[in-house]
C-alpha cells in the first residue's frame, strides 16, 4: 500500500511528492489531527511556530507560522472537508501546496493519502531532500492519533 513518487522534473519548476499509509485511528480523529492549527508544529517539526492559530482550521483565513525557525510563511487551508484537506504554505521564492486525503476503511482505520507540490527555486534545489517527507509526515501523523486517542489519566 505504501507508495512514494519524488519530484517529476517533467512539470518544470514544480516537483510532486506523495505517499498513502493506512493509520489505525477512526478517520475522524485523523481529520481534527490534520486540520488542528493550533498543534501542528506537535507532529510537523517543519512548522516551528504558529500564530492566530484555531483548534479547527478555517478555511480560506491565513495562519502566520515560521519554517525551521527562521522562514516567515503564510499557511491556508483551502479545504478541510472531512474526505480533502487542502492546503498552501507560501514564503520568499517557495510555495507548497499539498492535500490530506482520507478514506475510511473501518471504524479504527483511516487510508491518508498525502500529497504535495513545491514550485520556486530554493525548493528545485532541495527536491531531493524531500523524498521521503509525505512518508515521515504519515508516520508522525499516524503517531500523534495514536497519543490523541489515548485515555487522559
Amino acid at each position: 500500500m505504501p507508495s512514494s513518487t519524488e519530484g517529476d522534473q517533467s512539470q518544470g519548476s514544480n516537483m510532486l511528492y506523495q505517499h498513502t499509509k493506512l493509520i489505525a485511528a477512526p478517520i475522524n480523529r485523523v481529520h481534527a489531527v490534520v486540520c488542528d492549527v493550533s498543534r501542528i508544529n506537535e507532529w510537523n517539526p517543519a512548522v516551528t511556530s504558529i500564530e492566530n492559530y484555531d483548534s479547527a482550521a478555517i478555511a480560506g483565513k491565513q495562519y502566520r507560522a515560521y519554517v525551521r525557525s527562521k522562514f516567515p510563511v503564510t499557511l491556508v487551508y483551502q479545504d478541510t472537508s472531512l474526505s480533502s484537506v487542502r492546503f498552501t504554505i507560501s514564503g520568499l521564492a517557495a510555495q507548497e501546496s499539498g492535500a490530506w486525503i482520507l478514506r475510511k476503511v473501518s471504524k479504527s482505520h483511516t487510508e491518508v493519502t498525502h500529497t504535495f507540490t513545491h514550485r520556486g527555486a530554493l525548493l528545485w534545489l532541495l527536491r531531493h531532500a524531500f523524498s521521503q517527507v509525505p512518508e515521515w509526515r504519515l508516520k508522525r501523523l499516524g503517531e500523534e492519533c495514536y497519543t490523541r486517542g489515548l485515555p487522559k489519566i
